[in-house]
């Protein structure tokens, strides 16, 4: 559990444009919660093509596990949960994997397990979105 990591969670303001001055109001990200997690592609490594409404997709599934601890647990994360990982400085003794950060992975299953010490996400990235370097 090496990786700093922040999620985020859409806020319940509908996003509204203003037609007049083009600029979008509403709709915050709200942090739930950040700290050290774990990534890494899912066990079924394939990228796999979505539509969402006419939007052709490709996803690529990823594995987010953070670690349960009785200090500060992880609040309640729900699917369409956003977690943005976080640029690390290297050290002396680990070279972090600096292409994670370019990506935003949106929760697709946030069921917990018997394992009382790992909060394990099934998360998705948009591979498509290329105009930005990642998604």
């Amino acid at each position: 559990m090496i990786h700093d990591i922040v999620i985020y969670r859409m806020s319940d303001d509908p996003v509204v444009l203003d037609p007049e001055t083009g600029e979008y109001s509403g709709g915050e990200l709200l942090e739930l919660w950040s700290g050290k997690a774990r990534i890494q592609p899912n066990k079924d490594w394939r990228a796999r093509t979505v539509e969402s409404a006419s939007d052709p997709q490709m996803l690529q599934y990823t594995r987010v596990q953070i670690p349960l601890s009785k200090d500060g647990p992880v609040p309640t994360i729900r699917v369409q949960d956003v977690i943005a990982v976080q640029e690390m400085e290297d050290t002396d003794d680990w070279v972090f994997n600096h292409t994670l950060d370019a990506w935003t992975l949106y929760v697709r299953n946030a069921l917990n397990s018997s394992n009382r010490w790992l909060y394990n996400l099934l998360c998705s990235s948009d591979l498509s979105d290329v105009e930005e370097g990642g998604s």
